[in-house]
């Protein structure tokens, strides 16, 4: 089944992407512009860089810094497809890594 899919899984999106919105009346018009293609490896490592150093603060709430982190992600949207169930698979991640004592 994945012999059809447009690109290979694991790898960030080779060209760029927009969000559109159609109207009522089947207008198109752009309603987000996600980082571009070039830009995608270099912000996905400084978003995971981020993270990690926030996630070593105490002064940062931690269970705020995850919806951060996925709107950030989603904000990048590295992926030509699949960012939505990436987004849900990273969200879980981060929770379930939450309830892991802090000297691990």
């Amino acid at each position: 089944m994945l012999s059809y899919a447009p690109v290979s899984g694991g790898q960030y999106k080779q060209s760029d992407n927009v969000i559109m919105e159609v109207g009522v009346d089947g207008a198109r018009r752009v309603r987000f512009a996600p980082t571009p293609a070039d830009e995608t490896a270099a912000t996905m490592e400084q978003l995971i860089l981020s993270y990690t150093d926030a996630r070593s603060s105490y002064n940062v709430n931690q269970l705020l810094l995850i919806p951060c982190f996925v709107l950030d992600f989603l904000c990048i949207h590295p992926f030509s497809d699949g960012n939505g169930r990436n987004k849900t698979e990273g969200q879980a991640f981060c929770l379930a890594h939450e309830r892991q004592p802090k000297n691990r």
